[in-house]
């Protein structure tokens, strides 16, 4: 018997909390390309001008070009929103594991929270481990054991890519194989329901941000966000102003 053979293979839970992992990630990183596209005046030079560690010194002449700076910014909403899409569709999934793997960790390096290095503190407090580096372990997951068995195009690609209908079973070797193929089918439509709430959801906080944003402005407050390679601004209010 070989080792192939001796594998275990993933049990039908085992597959589905790694198909909610892969899920929640690509939703992550999918909304965030998103919020970037959609604001016009969004960059990463204050977070990459705000680096501090060893490798600051290339991510301060990569804010400080113009040229570089707009490269830069392009790859980084359309690598999380392709990245973010292709997690969600379970299609290419370890290639895109991959890539979410190599752009979080130069989140991560570009501010990491070692001892001994200033913090922003917009998101909380961290100490070695923050979101970005768990994220990128549960990335690595993800690519070391992708569950093909359903919600994913992960089937239909392999075989597109192969330009060849899958092979009958082998226990029933008489049998055509549309079977098997509509279960593929089956497969990769389970995921467009969560696209499909996902836009969903993208709509509805928009209508719901404008409105806020509005009352806020009415206001005369401040609005801002904060998201990956994205430093949040703070307003801090005299003791004057808070009088009344």
């Amino acid at each position: 018997m070989t080792v192939g053979e001796n594998t275990e293979r993933l049990g039908t839970w085992q597959e589905a909390f790694l198909v909610l992992l892969r899920m929640a990630i690509g939703w992550h990183l999918l909304y965030e390309g998103l919020v970037k596209l959609a604001s016009p005046g969004w960059t990463s030079a204050p977070f990459l001008a705000e680096s501090r560690w060893v490798f600051s010194g290339p991510f301060h002449w990569m804010a400080a070009h113009p040229a570089v700076l707009w490269v830069v910014d392009q790859l980084n909403v359309w690598g999380l929103l392709l990245i973010g899409l292709a997690l969600v569709l379970g299609a290419f999934t370890r290639f895109a594991a991959a890539c979410g793997i190599a752009l979080l960790f130069l989140y991560y390096v570009a501010s990491p929270p070692l001892p001994g290095l200033p913090s922003n503190g917009a998101e909380g407090s961290y100490l070695i481990v923050n979101k970005n580096l768990v994220e990128i372990l549960a990335l690595c997951v993800v690519a070391a054991f992708p569950a093909r068995g359903f919600f994913g195009l992960e089937g239909r690609v392999r075989t597109l890519v192969a330009r060849r209908p899958p092979a009958a079973p082998a226990d029933a070797p008489g049998l055509p194989p549309p079977s098997r193929s509509r279960r593929e089918v089956v497969a990769a439509a389970a995921a467009l329901p969560v696209l499909g709430g996902f836009v969903w959801a993208v709509l509805r906080k928009r209508a719901f941000d404008s409105y806020e944003a509005r009352l806020l402005r009415a206001a005369g407050a401040d609005v801002d966000a904060v998201s990956s390679a994205t430093l949040k601004t703070f307003r801090y209010a005299s003791l004057k102003e808070l009088k009344g």
